[in-house]
């Protein structure tokens, strides 16, 4: 497998690479609503990763919500 280690440094490259690889038909709410194309992040305090909310449902979302990267909460 060819690896794009080179395309991975440059965080927008990154985060469209792993856009394409983890949501290869486009983001979209936890409740399958999709993301409008006019539509401006609801947080961006980390970007290239921001936040959007659903204009249908309300839901908060970004590109790792609903993947095996997701943030897990963990109670000790």
């Amino acid at each position: 497998m060819r690896f794009p280690i080179a395309d991975l440094i440059d965080e927008i490259k990154c985060y469209n690479y792993l856009l394409n690889i983890l949501h290869p038909d486009g983001l979209k709410c936890p409740n399958d609503h999709p993301l409008p194309q006019n539509q401006a992040p609801h947080d961006t305090c980390r970007s290239p990763i921001m936040d959007y909310k659903c204009r249908i449902c309300g839901r908060v979302y970004n590109l790792f919500t609903n993947t095996v990267c997701q943030q897990q909460d963990i109670t000790v």
